[in-house]
């Protein structure tokens, strides 16, 4: 029991946005998306500079690619041509503000497929600054050029808010709360996605065992819905109402997973 706990509690750290379970076959689907995709198959055979081989593999091996989404829905251009030049057509180095990957126009890109968390980050300082200055954070700042990452860690969250918030004569004045808050917020974060994932593995036990388990079914489809909430708010920096959502729904999924330990293994809550 105890080994089955810790690795629960494992798979709740790497599970944030999503389980892995569905990545194969997520992968063929994006494999056949593009499988006319001349902009993938060009820089495919690319091997030098190692820098524009490198962002190829690491889109290669990225959720983007699993889905299907292609170079040209951030980059622009032309995927159902090889010819070079009209391929790469109005397509421009990040640092060129026509870009749709540079930093300010990034949020306007990143919209097309993820409304809800862009809504939500242009209600943020850091996407008011951004806009006003050129200064300010934007999505690859904590998702990477590829959006390939995602901030799972507690301390990975205050380090990246710590390069502006929390340096010694940096272009921001130090105010080293702000790390500490984002820490917390991702380890509530953490804390509510734990014991879903747990609820959820009682679930599958309890189904193998034909116990009829639809209210707890419907039950923790809204503790998800909640957390996921208290996920796109964190993208405004709403630090009090992330914490109050996040902690909302490991209540509930505490509730919901005491349950479940009854109906399935008929063991006391706690």
């Amino acid at each position: 029991m105890i080994k089955r706990l810790c690795l629960l509690s494992f798979i709740a750290l790497l599970g944030l946005l999503t389980a892995g379970s569905g990545r194969s076959s997520s992968s063929s689907r994006g494999q056949e998306v593009l499988s006319n995709n001349q902009c993938a198959s060009c820089h495919a055979r690319i091997a030098n500079p190692l820098s524009l081989s490198n962002k190829y593999y690491e889109w290669h091996v990225s959720l983007h690619r699993d889905q299907g989404v292609g170079c040209e829905r951030c980059h622009g251009g032309d995927p159902r041509t090889a010819d070079k030049n009209k391929a790469h057509q109005q397509v421009f180095i990040s640092t060129d503000p026509r870009s749709k990957v540079h930093p300010v126009q990034l949020p306007d890109t990143c919209k097309e497929c993820h409304g809800a968390v862009v809504e939500s980050f242009v209600e943020s300082m850091h996407y008011q600054k951004l806009k006003a200055s050129n200064l300010g954070p934007s999505c690859s700042t904590c998702h990477g050029h590829m959006a390939s990452a995602v901030v799972q860690d507690a301390g990975e969250a205050a380090a990246l808010c710590a390069r502006c918030h929390n340096t010694v004569n940096g272009l921001m004045p130090a105010r080293p709360e702000i790390p500490e808050r984002a820490k917390e917020m991702v380890e509530a974060i953490s804390r509510a996605n734990g014991v879903i994932v747990w609820a959820d593995r009682l679930l599958d036990a309890g189904q193998q065992k034909q116990i009829d388990l639809t209210e707890e079914t419907k039950d923790l489809k809204s503790v998800r819905t909640a957390l996921s909430e208290a996920k796109v708010d964190w993208h405004a920096l709403k630090f009090d109402l992330v914490r109050k959502k996040a902690d909302d729904s490991f209540d509930q999924g505490t509730r919901l997973k005491d349950r479940l330990l009854q109906k399935v293994y008929r063991q006391p809550a706690g």
